[in-house]
């Protein structure tokens, strides 16, 4: 529960950074954990991430002291495990700190039928609501639905095989939805 949108976010990774840029939030961050190279980062928003304070070594996660030094009211992961890494999310209530993990991160919720671009969507959506710019999100989210359907036309038009690809790290990933997106 939110009396305002928070004003100062730690995005505990990359991808909750990048997710936070694409939505307008970026001025909102002060301070990033980072495990990419400034060549690994997507190149969208390289420059934003690049620009922010770094709160660990880029191999491990920062400590709960890293974190709490520069006074976040939100703190963003994009998995359980990011999260607690540094903390839990009584340890971060205790200290007056909001947490933040996608549903889209979560192996039980993309195990329970959802599929990954549902919850991502519905995840876009929520950040939305706790920055208080709910219509804003929904136009990202319109936006990327609709390139989305752009691309599954394009693989229906040539009669390719459509799978999901998730990029992270460096890493590509087939989500053919019968794995946790995570894996």
């Amino acid at each position: 529960t939110y009396e305002r949108a928070p004003e100062r976010v730690v995005a505990l990774d990359e991808a909750a950074a990048e997710n936070l840029i694409q939505l307008g939030f970026r001025d909102a961050i002060v301070g990033i954990a980072r495990y990419q190279t400034d060549e690994q980062l997507w190149p969208l928003t390289r420059d934003e991430v690049i620009s922010r304070q770094i709160l660990n070594d880029g191999s491990t996660a920062p400590t709960f002291d890293d974190v709490q030094r520069v006074a976040p009211e939100l703190v963003v992961a994009s998995t359980p495990a990011t999260l607690e890494a540094v903390a839990t999310r009584d340890e971060f209530a205790a200290a007056g700190i909001h947490t933040f993990v996608p549903r889209s991160g979560c192996a039980t919720d993309a195990a329970a039928g959802d599929d990954g671009l549902t919850l991502f969507y519905g995840d876009l959506a929520s950040l939305g609501v706790a920055f208080d710019a709910q219509l804003h999100s929904q136009k990202i989210v319109a936006q990327v639905q609709a390139h989305v359907g752009q691309l599954a036309d394009e693989l229906a038009r040539v009669d390719a095989q459509q799978h999901t690809v998730w990029v992270y790290g460096g890493a590509d990933v087939v989500f053919d939805g019968t794995s946790p997106i995570h894996e």
